[in-house]
């Protein structure tokens, strides 16, 4: 991370990205149908269905009888076009053999059809999604940027050929705003916190996560990997087994403190959890933000909640 005037803060649970591709300057100028000059990601968009009609071409050729005349050619012929014709329209990859079982647990996506969600209410997409930005509170604690973040369980709609209902996921809110653009919008990589050098940051953390059985991770989980099972109190503690809705916060590339740099021992349970390990055994808040008046007034091992401090 290269910290100019300011640098950007981004807060993630459980969260993972791919981007399918990006675009690239072609040194060719193709026209679009109007007549103008193409946008390079235009022209990557061209370059790939040519290189994907090459590829159809090439499979038809290939799997085409040798006696071109006769009938079972034809009907090879269009037999194999037909859907791989159909598959290259959709967006598929031609690569890509679709009728084995795996095709079976992934529904039918097109391509390039929703843009990434933008920074702010202005910039959602157009399944309203998008990136707060968070408002931060400079009264509370003079000379610090302060924000209280919860972390919750919610639906979103990743896609346009997705169920409305929504895909479940687990992200972070700001709570200490009026602004509701930004209050309680669940972002599983927000809100962004936008910092200025030399000023610190603080946080308050509730862990908002079902629990019980109800928070289970919706992913499978492997409890034989060390900290994912079995605790230190092994079968003597009920329940034995760490509770799968632990979290924390980790700031990558800051010079924190080690009390609040999220370290794998520093997790927070939600509140009212019924467990063995409420937090984790490196667990510490920040000294000056628990007590009368402060972001904690009586911290407990049980409250669901953590403090951090970045310079």
């Amino acid at each position: 991370m290269h910290i100019h005037k300011k640098f950007i803060l981004f807060l993630s649970a459980m969260a993972f990205a791919t981007i399918p591709w990006l675009p690239m300057a072609h040194a060719d100028k193709d026209l679009s149908s109007d007549g103008k000059a193409a946008t390079p990601q235009k022209q990557t968009y061209q370059q790939k269905r040519k290189e994907a009609g090459d590829f159809l071409d090439s499979a038809i050729k290939a799997r085409k009888p040798k006696s071109k005349n006769s009938a079972a050619a034809v009907a090879n012929a269009t037999a194999v076009a037909a859907p791989l014709a159909a598959a290259n329209q959709m967006g598929f990859n031609p690569a890509v053999d679709y009728t084995k079982p795996n095709f079976a647990n992934s529904p039918v996506l097109r391509k390039f059809v929703d843009t990434l969600p933008g920074l702010g209410y202005a910039n959602r997409n157009k399944l309203g999604q998008y990136i707060p930005v968070a408002i931060p509170d400079t009264a509370t604690y003079p000379g610090s940027d302060y924000y209280e973040l919860t972390l919750k369980e919610y639906h979103q709609q990743l896609h346009s050929d997705l169920p409305a209902a929504g895909t479940t996921l687990r992200g972070y809110a700001q709570a200490n705003t009026t602004d509701s653009t930004v209050r309680g919008v669940n972002q599983y990589l927000g809100p962004l916190i936008i910092a200025k050098r030399d000023r610190p940051v603080r946080l308050k953390f509730t862990n908002l996560l079902p629990t019980g059985l109800s928070g289970n991770l919706f992913l499978p989980v492997d409890t034989t990997v060390m900290g994912a099972g079995m605790g230190p109190l092994g079968m003597a503690a009920n329940p034995m087994n760490y509770s799968q809705n632990r979290a924390n916060i980790h700031l990558h590339g800051g010079f924190t403190p080690w009390i609040s740099d999220g370290t794998p021992h520093q997790w927070v349970t939600p509140a009212g959890e019924t467990t063995s390990y409420p937090k984790g055994v490196s667990f510490q808040n920040v000294p000056d933000m628990v007590g009368t008046g402060k972001s904690i007034p009586s911290p407990t091992a049980t409250d669901g909640m953590g403090t951090y401090y970045y310079p």
